[in-house]
């Protein structure tokens, strides 16, 4: 059963020592951007990666997902405050439906979200149709982190 994130806990989504641990550089050379793609960050928060990859992104776009109304309004201000390269755009995740359409990212990125799902992590990427890459281990990427890499399959 996946857990909610309790959004009482938000001022620890921008503690500055998760860049540190693991950091944005780390991710974009992960995900392979070359700077047109469109990024799905699945569990966005309050951006303190959305905004970093954004950057790496100046003709891309970047949908910054959450199912928590209230971290994607912190969000919301970050982005009046400042202008990442990349368009960012918030999107309300409700009752598990994504209103994007199907296929509309190139890549999708989970930071410190598969620790809420990890019970359904496979079954979750097989039912997005896509195929599962790499997996990595906490030490591997990030000191704590599992990441785990996965494509569209060709058509």
């Amino acid at each position: 059963m996946a857990e909610k994130f309790d959004p009482s806990h938000a001022s620890k989504l921008e503690n500055p020592e998760r860049l540190v641990e693991l950091p944005p550089a780390k991710l974009v050379d992960l995900l392979q951007l070359t700077g047109a793609e469109t990024v799905i960050d699945f569990g966005a928060g309050t951006g303190m990666y959305s905004l970093p990859i954004a950057e790496s992104l100046p003709h891309g776009t970047l949908f910054a997902v959450d199912e928590q109304q209230v971290l994607l309004d912190r969000l919301q201000q970050k982005l009046r405050e400042q202008r990442p390269a990349g368009r960012v755009e918030p999107v309300l995740n409700v009752e598990n439906h994504v209103p994007l359409r199907d296929g509309a990212g190139d890549r999708i990125l989970m930071v410190n979200v598969l620790h809420h799902i990890f019970d359904e992590l496979h079954a979750v990427i097989e039912g997005m149709g896509l195929k599962e890459l790499a997996a990595y281990e906490p030490g591997e990427i990030g000191l704590y982190h599992v990441a785990i890499v996965a494509e569209k399959p060709a058509s």
